[in-house]
């Protein structure tokens, strides 16, 4: 079993740092509303939650094998919104 220094940092590494404060704010009393608060969370997490660190997709769209098809439909519409960006940059530098 891993070590803490602090229960904030097992928190934040066990990511129960989110959830926590939800089931408090719920009242969740019984332990088929826990697990059922629990699974929601869970699957908006994997389903409905975009990753920064996998590229601002689902971990299920990783897990199912569409990232990269996601992400090709994206580049467009990125690279367009970027060159955008950066003229209108260049506009107010002057």
């Amino acid at each position: 079993m891993r070590r803490f220094k602090s229960e904030r940092q097992a928190q934040r590494c066990l990511g129960v740092h989110a959830i926590v404060p939800i089931l408090i704010t719920l009242r969740l009393f019984t332990p088929w509303g826990l697990e059922k608060a629990i699974a929601e969370w869970v699957d908006h997490y994997n389903h409905g939650r975009y990753h920064e660190s996998l590229d601002n997709v689902t971990p299920a769209d990783v897990f199912e094998g569409r990232r990269n098809e996601i992400l090709d439909q994206r580049a467009p519409v990125k690279a367009r919104t970027m060159t955008k960006r950066k003229i209108h940059n260049l506009r107010l530098a002057g």
